[in-house]
C-alpha cells in the first residue's frame, strides 16, 4: 500500500508512514475493530405455569377463603352473644327499677294508710270523749 501523502510504499501491518508520519488508510487487519454485534433482546416466553404450582395456589387460596369465612363466623357468634348478653342485663336492670319502683310505691301506700289509721284513731277517740261526756 502506498502513503497518500507522500506516495512512498508503506509496509504491511504499519500504522504510518515511515517518511511523512502520515496514517495509512488501510488499518491491519489485526487491529481492524470487529463490528459490534447487537445483542438479540432476549424474549422472555411466557411459559405456561406448571400444573403443580397452579394447584398449589388454588388450595392456598381455598384456605384462606375457609379461614376468613371460620373468622367471620366467630365475630358473628361473639356479636350475636355480646348483643344478647347486653340484652339480658337490660331486661334485670328494668325488672331491679320496676321492683324499686314497687317498692317505694308500696312505703307510699303504707305510709298513707297510716296517716289514714292515725286519723280514724283520732276520730274514734273524739267519738269516744263526745259519748263520754
Amino acid at each position: 500500500m502506498n502513503c497518500i501523502k507522500c506516495g512512498r510504499e508503506i509496509p504491511e501491518g504499519e500504522l504510518f508512514c515511515a517518511v511523512c508520519a502520515m496514517p495509512s488508510v488501510i488499518k491491519p487487519p489485526e487491529t481492524l475493530a470487529e463490528p459490534k454485534k447487537e445483542k438479540a433482546k432476549k424474549v422472555r416466553k411466557k411459559k405456561a405455569p406448571d400444573g403443580k404450582a397452579v394447584r398449589g395456589l388454588r388450595t392456598a387460596l381455598i384456605v384462606c377463603i375457609c379461614l376468613l369465612l371460620a373468622v367471620c363466623a366467630l365475630v358473628g357468634l361473639a356479636a350475636n352473644e355480646y348483643l344478647e348478653r347486653r340484652e339480658a342485663l337490660r331486661i334485670r336492670e328494668a325488672s331491679v327499677t320496676l321492683r324499686e319502683k314497687e317498692a317505694d310505691n308500696r312505703d307510699n301506700q303504707i305510709a298513707e294508710l297510716k296517716a289514714e289509721l292515725q286519723e280514724a284513731e283520732k276520730t274514734i277517740r273524739a267519738l269516744q270523749a263526745q259519748r263520754a261526756d
